[in-house]
């Protein structure tokens, strides 16, 4: 066995040992109460973070294309749009705008002109769950006064998720949903309930459905997302288990008392004006107690399990059956955390053991090379709570190695993916 595979061993020994120490269809109508709207009020934000690696790209006179790595954008610019070889870069950011679907992209160099108009494309498919509504879709773009303005006639392709916008400059973009369901998605346990309400992005109040018949392709600056008046709001309808209770212009929905599978709900808000009508959805995820897993796409398991600080620099999930356990240890906090065990702290790993240590995965692997390599994936924690309360998140990892308890040698490489619903403990 190689001193890693002895050190990855004993720290496994050491988080079953801290594991075992930690786990001790209806629809209503709104009232018909009148209600005054929120004014609109479109501020300046902060400029995004970024949040990837920044990619370089050289279109000539020809024209060309180029795209994000995770394929939601792609930059289309056609023959004629620079006259000569030009540099082009794209960078994932976090969104600071408040009507936003997933994260933003800078295109560089800011303020580059073209000759002709360029295309921008998001592809959506990946993103549904966030998604109210695919004709409430738009691209807004952030201004030099760090206003977002939603460019007004986007061309949506429903078939293909894509929705692409013209523009003759550079800036940083964005898909956003000028109206929706908030939250547009939850994950509730039995019992449990969240309360949803309509929100709008765009200046139009007297209006709510003006930008579905745009006059032409100018743009809107957007702000906060202020509350929709409940005599706007036709009716709340309810698509599965669980019930809704109205409350003006608010509904609260509370999931039913027994969750026996992962399964879900969906709440439906009818907008409707003179000349149009729009059903927003908003998507309700259950979540069975306890860590849920599969591996290799095969029988899913649910076990018990919490949710406890071990260290300033540690926390753990832990999931228990009988002698064998799942574990997740992360340096804590809420956020996406890819597996790495490299690293004397601040460590994400995973590992899924009987206490006889006969059979094990990890969240690490052995190359062709007989090199140890940090598993794909990584864990989501949607929340950090305080004590008490429920800590809900997912993970994946894949390859996930076993490796002989005698020889140290790798015998196979697997998936592991989950979800976890789990009360903090410490």
């Amino acid at each position: 066995m190689t001193p890693m595979q002895t050190k990855q061993l004993l720290n496994l020994v050491l988080s079953f040992s801290l594991l075992v120490m930690t786990l001790g269809s209806c629809s209503k109508d709104n009232g018909t109460a009148t209600e005054q709207p929120v004014p609109h009020q479109p501020a300046p934000k902060p400029v995004g973070m970024p949040s990837g690696a920044l990619q370089t790209f050289t279109i000539g006179a020809g024209g060309g294309q180029f795209g994000s790595t995770d394929g939601r954008i792609t930059v289309i610019i056609p023959a004629g749009a620079v006259a000569q070889n030009t540099s082009f870069q794209l960078q994932p950011i976090n969104s600071t705008c408040d009507a936003g679907v997933g994260n933003g992209y800078r295109l560089l160099p800011h303020g580059q002109q073209f000759n002709k108009p360029v295309t921008i494309r998001f592809h959506y498919e990946s993103l549904t769950d966030s998604i109210a509504a695919e004709d409430a879709l738009a691209v807004a773009y952030q201004d030099q006064q760090g206003v977002w303005q939603m460019i007004q006639k986007p061309v949506i392709d429903k078939a293909n998720k894509k929705l692409s916008v013209t523009t003759d400059h550079f800036s940083d973009w964005i898909l956003i949903t000028w109206l929706k369901i908030n939250p547009g998605t939850a994950v509730l346990g039995a019992n449990e309930s969240k309360t949803l309400q309509v929100v709008n992005f765009h200046p139009y109040a007297d209006d709510l459905l003006a930008p579905l018949s745009p006059s032409d392709n100018t743009t809107l600056p957007l702000g906060a997302g202020v509350p929709v008046p409940a005599n706007l709001i036709k009716k709340w309808t309810l698509n599965g288990k669980g019930n809704l209770t109205n409350q003006g212009s608010k509904t609260t929905y509370k999931a039913p008392a027994s969750i026996t599978n992962n399964g879900g709900a969906t709440v439906v808000a009818e907008i409707a004006s003179n000349q149009h009508q729009l059903l927003l959805l908003a998507h309700i995820k259950f979540l069975q107690d306890g860590v849920t897993f599969s591996i290799d796409g095969g029988e899913w398991k649910t076990w018990p399990g919490n949710v406890a600080r071990i260290s300033e620099s540690l926390c753990m999930i832990a999931g228990v059956s009988g002698d064998t356990a799942l574990s997740i240890g992360w340096p804590g906090g809420a956020g996406s955390f890819n597996w790495r065990a490299d690293a004397e702290e601040q460590n994400t790993e995973l590992t899924l053991a009987n206490i006889p240590f006969n059979y094990n995965f990890n969240s690490y692997y052995e190359d062709a090379n007989e090199q140890i390599q940090n598993s794909g994936g990584s864990v989501t924690i949607d929340k950090w709570v305080n004590i008490g309360e429920w800590i809900t998140g997912s993970f994946y990892c894949s390859p996930a190695a076993t490796f002989s308890p005698t020889t140290g040698k790798q015998i196979k490489t697997s998936t592991i993916e989950g979800k976890f619903r789990l009360r903090r403990t410490n």
